[in-house]
């Protein structure tokens, strides 16, 4: 009889320790879960992040070009002197600067347009496929505009990119960077005037 109340005991302690041991599986368990799950989610919030921020240096690049095109369109003549090249240069990069900030603010991204935008000459190399591109110097057709989280002031406008899950692996911000490069393309065109008579032969 006792020996049969020692085992009833030894099994009833056996199961007590079993259910001890699937707690601290289960805990481990799911903290893994929950680290996946907030990777997962904060890996999904930079994604997205990247892609907004890449569309907007897009929208920015390609109407600071535009503001290019309509500077030296609305530049003015001068009959004495003629066009004032480095004027209407000096003109067409300030005003690409300031739409390129302009778009970016739209939205909701900060671009310093002193530095965050450059400016430059797009030309067809001698073999007639590749460009060479050099910045900082004109005629201006290219313009390249760069978008940044960068900043560890967590209050800046370019701070970088809170995450909600990885604080808890340490990392509590993500750097992200995107760049886009718009350029006029003249085009060239031909007239060709037939001033023989082979066309008169109707």
């Amino acid at each position: 009889m006792k020996s049969l109340i020692d085992k009833t005991r030894g099994l009833e302690l056996s199961r007590q320790h079993r259910k001890g041991v699937f707690f601290v599986l289960a805990v481990i368990c799911l903290m893994g879960a929950m680290t996946f799950v907030g990777m997962s989610v904060d890996l999904g919030i930079i994604a997205v992040t990247k892609t907004r921020m890449q569309s907007s240096a897009d929208a920015a690049a390609l109407a600071a070009a535009q503001e290019i095109v309509v500077a030296v369109r609305e530049a003015s003549w001068n009959a004495d002197t003629g066009l004032d090249m480095d004027a209407v240069q000096s003109q067409a990069a300030a005003d690409a600067r300031l739409m390129a900030e302009y778009v970016a603010n739209l939205n909701g991204f900060y671009l310093d347009p002193d530095s965050d935008v450059q400016l430059g000459k797009r030309i067809l190399s001698s073999d007639g496929v590749t460009y060479t591109e050099s910045w900082g110097t004109g005629p201006f057709n290219c313009v390249q505009v760069n978008l940044r989280k960068d900043n560890v002031d967590v209050e800046a406008p370019d701070a970088k990119l809170p995450l909600i899950f990885a604080p808890m692996t340490g990392e509590r911000s993500q750097t992200i960077t995107t760049s886009a490069t718009a350029f006029i393309e003249s085009r060239d065109i031909v007239c060709t005037l037939d001033y023989s008579t082979s066309m008169n032969d109707d």
